[in-house]
């Protein structure tokens, strides 16, 4: 049967097949002990962001933790790549034994910054690399992408997102994630919401719903007989404002009486400014200014802007693809460098002289400075360094075991909240390009230097 998804137990294949190779090379050649430290950064800021958001360390940290080949996995391996018994005997007791440290989920950051240092046996290293960069890409991407949707939300307005069109099943989950993590509202999947302990979110009704009645009138008063007054209905399953006009009836009647009506309306196609405007005017006069206007559509932080602009009410508005998908800036080049090789008392600087896809070398800290409140630098150093402001990377894993509580969704969300609190409100704009000041610290420049020099002598001079 077909099975698109990777379970956990399959994800110690989920690398290249040549680190597996290289990795019983090592072996073979007894460097399996060997260390190094890898940095993952990312080189470039895409056009259209001002600043990025670090996320997907809980599924990188789970990972690393239950990281093993099972027996078929190590028959599948000896079959395929003919390892010696010594080989497979490592890859029998292959776990992950190295450290890491992380930038804590909802941190902002910029480019050149390391989100995660890992430092561990080469081999290991090299086999986790593809998985660490996949997690940490896909949920960065689309925290970014909801963090930007929120902030062009004015204050008091209902955020949430719909994931009818998203990549994928198992991406729906992590943009569902990714807009719970820096604050939208809603998010309307059942098995989201008790994987997270979040309250249940009923969503709306179905065109089909409406459809499967004779009128639309006797679709919304059954619906109004079990929504319990708390229901979501839609309007232009057939004609927006001829739907709107039917439900004013509706509900007039029903609160006349009494009896429960749903609380909520909602436009998700034709010109939804114009139609939010007049749907607010009739339901005031009507006597209804409980109900709730939402927009749903194939919205996203541009639309939004430029809606607010034309006039938009709403009480709530919900976006679409364009948030799920994050089209305008769909990927990050985040990249896993080594920085040092440590190879027993020795601890030799690399870093990479390409053109283009410079790295630096040496164990790094990013350094967030703060002025009045506010941050206004970071500077990337050495660990060592004394340089002032507060350390973003913090030890997660040593030695291959968790040495802190991960935190729960929620508190993500109040630890993003509290970091956009302390920078410039300018950094959040959609449309204008706002630069923030990150640095390279004058050590790490010069060991950079003397890095290019050594790796220059020892592999060109002839």
């Amino acid at each position: 049967m077909f099975n698109e998804f990777i379970t956990q137990e399959e994800l110690s294949l989920f690398t290249s097949g040549g680190f597996i190779a290289t990795g019983g090379m090592m072996v073979s050649e007894g460097m399996q002990n060997l260390w190094g430290t890898h940095d993952i950064f990312v080189r470039e800021m895409p056009a259209c962001r001002n600043y990025l958001v670090f996320a997907g360390l809980e599924p990188v940290v789970d990972y690393l933790l239950n990281l093993k080949f099972d027996q078929a996995q190590l028959e599948y391996l000896k079959k395929g790549y003919n390892f010696s018994d010594e080989v497979m005997e490592y890859y029998r007791n292959f776990r992950f034994t190295g450290d890491l440290y992380a930038m804590p989920e909802g941190s902002l950051f910029f480019p050149y910054q390391p989100v995660m240092r890992i430092c561990a046996p080469l081999i290991e290293a090299q086999i986790i690399e593809r998985y660490v960069l996949n997690a940490v890409m896909a949920y960065s991407v689309l925290t970014t992408k909801m963090s930007r949707f929120v902030h062009s939300v004015k204050p008091g307005i209902t955020t949430g997102v719909n994931f009818i069109r998203a990549h994928g099943p198992q991406a729906s989950a992590i943009a569902l994630r990714a807009a719970k993590s820096v604050g939208v509202d809603l998010a309307a999947m059942p098995i989201f919401g008790l994987r997270n302990n979040l309250e249940v979110e009923k969503g709306a009704v179905t065109h089909s719903f409406i459809s499967s009645f004779a009128t639309e009138e006797q679709a919304l008063r059954v619906f109004s007989k079990y929504c319990r007054g708390r229901g979501l209905w839609l309007l232009d399953t057939y004609d927006s404002m001829k739907g709107l006009a039917i439900f004013i009836k509706v509900a007039k009647e029903l609160k006349k009486q009494k009896k429960p009506f749903p609380n909520m309306i909602q436009f998700d196609s034709g010109d939804l400014v114009k139609q939010s405007k007049i749907a607010r005017k009739k339901l005031d006069q009507a006597g209804l200014k409980e109900v709730k206007i939402i927009l749903i559509s194939n919205l996203d932080e541009y639309k939004i802007t430029k809606m607010y602009k034309q006039g938009m009410i709403a009480d709530v508005v919900v976006g679409g693809e364009e948030l799920t998908t994050s089209p305008d800036a769909p990927k990050l080049g985040f990249v896993s460098k080594l920085s040092e090789m440590i190879d027993g008392s020795a601890v030799i600087p690399k870093m990479k002289l390409s053109e283009g896809k410079l790295s630096y070398p040496g164990k790094k800290q990013v350094f967030r400075q703060t002025k009045d409140g506010k941050y206004f630098r970071d500077i990337v150093g050495l660990d060592e360094e004394k340089i002032s402001g507060k350390k973003l990377l913090m030890p997660i894993i040593k030695k291959g075991k968790l040495v802190c509580k991960l935190p729960a969704l929620q508190k993500i969300n109040q630890h993003y909240q509290a970091e956009c609190k302390k920078f410039s409100p300018a950094l959040f704009a959609v449309n204008q390009r706002v630069k923030y000041s990150s640095e390279i610290s004058p050590a790490l420049k010069s060991l950079a230097q003397k890095t290019k020099l050594a790796i220059a002598k020892a592999h060109y001079e002839l």
